[in-house]
């Protein structure tokens, strides 16, 4: 009976494959011996920061890969403008006028004080910036800046009085909710409508 070549044996190849698939890996992805940092494959190196705040960041997916800091997928990704973050690169799934929340790239850089500050070209770190402290109202600020589309949140936020419906009293969350105002007035979607409000003296 022939001897079978040991590398047509389907356990060596399979072996082979593995072990190709290793150096290919390690090729492209060079291991850094620190535990707050890493290289990506164009060799710019980089600091994980949000860590405590976001798991799903940094290194810890497949192959090594780095991953949107938001929703932790490995492919179509590019960096924040803000912050230098990995991010989906995904603005072109959002539908004009549809409020979707399905874009990572979008929602850092529409709802977060850490895009806020970069675009307003301010000074310093946004979390210390009295600057995105004056430009939103309290409740605002601390929905910008503790959100899940941050990378870091906003440490000790500040206190705020809850917003109520003029009309029913009824808890509106500004950063969440529809609403209507009228003056200075707030209205929850229920009690919002243009026909009512129309009626509601200011």
């Amino acid at each position: 009976m022939p001897k079978m070549n040991p590398k047509h044996n389907p356990a060596h190849v399979e072996r082979t494959n593995r072990k190709r698939a290793r150096n290919h890996v390690s090729a492209r992805f060079p291991k850094i011996p620190q535990d707050d940092e890493w290289m990506d494959e164009t060799g710019d190196r980089f600091q994980i920061m949000a860590g405590i705040n976001n798991p799903a960041w940094g290194v810890g997916s497949r192959n090594g890969r780095p991953r949107c800091g938001l929703c932790g997928k490995t492919t179509n990704l590019t960096k924040t403008e803000c912050c230098g973050q990995w991010i989906c690169d995904d603005e072109d799934q959002y539908v004009l006028f549809s409020f979707d929340t399905n874009s990572c790239h979008r929602n850092h850089d529409r709802y977060t004080l850490c895009a806020n500050h970069d675009h307003e070209g301010h000074e310093g770190k946004w979390q210390e910036c009295p600057e995105c402290r004056e430009d939103f109202e309290t409740e605002m600020y601390v929905w910008y800046g503790t959100n899940e589309y941050n990378f870091e949140k906003l440490p000790n936020p500040p206190a705020y009085a809850p917003t109520k419906c003029a009309k029913c009293k009824k808890i509106i969350h500004l950063g969440e909710d529809g609403f209507m105002v009228k003056g200075e007035k707030y209205f929850c979607e229920r009690c919002g409508g243009l026909a009512q409000l129309m009626k509601l003296p200011t």
